[in-house]
């Protein structure tokens, strides 16, 4: 096969959408970010403005005029059926992306790349919204959760942000215990009582304004809040059952196991939720994400187009701004 020349990632996700531009020897010549990058929270014609901002920034770090890549791989949180996949490539496609194949999946498959280094395993991603999936050698996956924040979304921002409600509620009416929480979020949604809260959420709340409160729920557990603190390890506890799932379901007898997103790394989350995996898959292996999500797009851009060397691999799993030979 012939070599490629440059091929570009994408990882869109519940708050950023961001490209990367790989050469085929692994050095990533430009990265650069836009919106939201789920299709289903914004729409085809936001979502392409997105992508479009992503790619011009990624052009303007590498000091260079846009034009388009061999071939491309999007992860995209908002994937799930093949009619969301094909609008996702015609996006793709209208932006400008790649002259050839433009491979599209969810953002967990680019998730696990990046966090891996293109090896088999588990990665569980923790941030607006949340979602589990493994791979092994032999190309076997399984994925648990990533249902929606109406569904699902256990653990994540969205989730934590939700309960923080349901808990003022549940104090103001006598269900629940006095907690900090309460006069936080209505500070933090600028209102005066929770009886505004019902209509407030109903129309004037999207998802993002909702994982926004999740900071106020970390905090307060860090601050031994006795609600909050129940939350965090009810969120921990249901999300290390995601991965549990993943490793049963795959056979793995010791899956190495990344955790990534923005609550995952939250001060004092990340302890109880490593806790809570060790106790539910006691031979997982707890690795830190070798690279992020976005260089994993590239690198399943890359081999798609065949074999990585070892050097190849080095300079795409490097940090941005490292120098390799």
């Amino acid at each position: 096969m012939a070599p490629v020349e440059f091929v570009v990632g994408v990882d869109g996700g519940g708050t950023h959408t961001r490209v990367a531009l790989a050469r085929r020897d692994g050095r990533v010549f430009g990265e650069g970010a836009g919106g939201p990058g789920n299709l289903q929270d914004v729409g085809p014609e936001r979502f392409t403005a997105n992508l479009a901002a992503a790619w011009r920034a990624a052009w303007e770090a590498a000091d260079q005029a846009p034009r388009p890549a061999a071939s491309a791989f999007l992860g995209l949180a908002s994937v799930s059926t093949d009619a969301e996949a094909r609008v996702a490539h015609d996006v793709a496609r209208a932006v400008g992306l790649a002259r050839g194949r433009i491979d599209v999946d969810h953002d967990l498959r680019v998730a696990l790349a990046g966090a891996l280094a293109g090896e088999p395993g588990i990665v569980l991603i923790v941030g607006t919204g949340s979602s589990c999936y493994g791979r092994t050698a032999e190309g076997r996956a399984w994925r648990a959760g990533g249902w929606g924040w109406r569904l699902d979304d256990v653990g994540a921002a969205s989730d934590l942000g939700r309960r923080a409600m349901v808990a003022a509620v549940h104090e103001t009416d006598g269900r629940g215990a006095p907690t900090v929480l309460t006069p936080r979020v209505l500070a933090a949604l600028g209102l005066r009582d929770v009886g505004e809260l019902p209509g407030h959420l109903a129309t004037k709340m999207q998802r993002t304004d909702v994982a926004a409160l999740a900071p106020l729920v970390t905090a307060a557990a860090q601050e031994g809040d006795p609600v909050a603190r129940a939350l965090v390890e009810h969120g921990a506890g249901a999300l290390a059952t995601c991965v549990a799932t993943v490793a049963q379901r795959l056979a793995f007898d010791a899956p190495r196991v990344a955790v990534v997103g923005s609550v995952a790394s939250a001060l004092g989350y990340a302890c109880s939720l490593r806790a809570a995996i060790q106790a539910r898959v006691p031979a997982a292996r707890q690795v830190p994400p070798r690279s992020t999500p976005v260089r994993g797009a590239a690198f399943l851009a890359l081999a798609a187009g065949g074999e990585l060397d070892g050097d190849a691999r080095a300079r795409l799993w490097a940090a941005p701004g490292a120098s390799l030979p």
